[in-house]
């Protein structure tokens, strides 16, 4: 290979450039006190109220509360552990009003619908879910509830023949005051539309395009949302306001619009493993709970894919995170036992952004060794800035 010409030159001309160029004289900034270079946050006293004791215990469980969840009415806490006890309870009175006996073990998750106008709870347990209706509220709900079971009873039978050829996805069994859908996998959660006819069940660890399913009660029919998957999905939500879907994978979100079939956004957690998500009831923002300890605050308005706050005050896994339906508070519940509560202020301003401030530690329930669980679940009352919480040591608590 002979030498390039204009080599040595060209290496002048360069080594000139970088002698001739003008230097920038960068100032030192001399700050006596670095605290002031921290944001001043505004004191928890003056963010109340937020819950700071226990006000009742509600005692019956005696293995890990797995799932719990507070009817919107706020009358009535739904618990479920892990010897397959589903019970119902009446909040101000923490009395025992209904109590469940499931065929399987381990219940995961309990939602109660949305719609105050019929009075309905899924509850996953393993490898079925069960729609039950308990028949608490007024004669009129009953009536109302009851007639949407029998018309969803009878699309089914007529869905059914006609679907004879077909594989199913799952089949729906109908019995006195309860409906059981019977699936293929073990389901770890369920969430229900806000208007309170479609709920979604997510199958626990599978990558198939069956694991997220969405039923409708009135017309007691189950279909798939996607036709491929993304990776193996470990929490979903449905949008507050919006038909839009989210889907979290171990280190991502996916949100679906569900009329378009489409995806509209992909966010990066830069976390190891998602463990739960809850969407702000005003529908901009929403946090994620994580094992390796993070809570990760998104501001969709934002446009970008990384998370607008990471914050870590725990010092074990995260098992779920909730947003309060009416105050600026969330909650993040762990297995080293705490429940920690945040302050979350959303602006309609769009150009300012959210107040997110950590204003208690609740020490809410013991670690247990055996199982490596604490805290397993913090759920807020639909009106009152209280929060309930569950541990694996089998108690249920509301904080005030």
């Amino acid at each position: 290979m002979p030498l390039y010409q204009d080599l040595i030159k060209e290496h002048f001309e360069r080594c000139l450039d970088l002698y001739m160029a003008p230097r920038l004289l960068k100032k030192k900034v001399n700050v006596a006190d670095m605290s002031k270079l921290i944001p001043e946050l505004p004191s928890p006293s003056d963010l109340k109220p937020f819950p700071l004791q226990v006000s009742i215990d509600y005692n019956f469980h005696e293995t890990s509360v797995r799932a719990t969840d507070v009817h919107p009415n706020g009358l009535w806490l739904a618990s479920g552990d892990e010897a397959g006890n589903l019970v119902i309870w009446s909040i101000k009175t923490s009395k025992i009003v209904k109590k469940y006996q499931l065929e399987n073990k381990v219940v995961d998750s309990i939602k109660w619908c949305p719609n105050e106008d019929y009075s309905m709870l899924v509850v996953a347990n393993e490898d079925t879910v069960h729609l039950i209706t308990p028949s608490l509220g007024t004669s009129e709900v009953n009536k109302a509830t009851k007639a949407l079971i029998e018309d969803s009873k009878k699309t089914y039978k007529i869905e059914e023949v006609a679907a004879e050829q077909k594989d199913k996805l799952c089949t729906w069994e109908f019995n006195d005051q309860m409906v059981t859908l019977t699936m293929k996998n073990v389901i770890s959660a369920v969430c229900w539309h806000p208007k309170g006819d479609y709920f979604s069940t997510l199958a626990h660890n599978i990558q198939a395009t069956h694991q997220v399913l969405i039923h409708s009660v009135s017309k007691g029919t189950s279909q798939r949302p996607f036709s491929s998957t993304k990776g193996i999905i470990q929490a979903i939500a449905f949008h507050p306001l919006k038909p839009h879907f989210f889907a979290c994978t171990h280190m991502s979100v996916f949100q679906y619009n569900l009329q378009k079939q489409t995806i509209v956004k992909k966010y990066r957690s830069g976390a190891k493993w998602i463990s739960s998500i809850s969407i702000h009831p005003k529908g901009d923002n929403f946090v994620l709970g994580t094992y390796d300890k993070k809570v990760l605050w998104f501001d969709m308005d934002m446009g970008g894919e990384a998370p607008y706050k990471s914050m870590k005050y725990h010092d074990k896994a995260i098992r779920e995170v909730n947003f309060s339906p009416k105050w600026p508070l969330f909650a993040s519940a762990s297995d080293d036992g705490s429940v920690n509560i945040f302050y979350g202020m959303v602006y309609n301003d769009l150009l300012q952004n959210a107040l997110v401030v950590p204003v208690k530690v609740l020490p809410a329930h013991e670690h247990v060794k055996d199982k490596s669980l604490g805290s397993m679940t913090c759920v807020w009352h639909p009106t009152q800035p209280w929060v309930f919480t569950s541990g694996a040591d089998g108690s249920i608590k509301l904080w005030v």
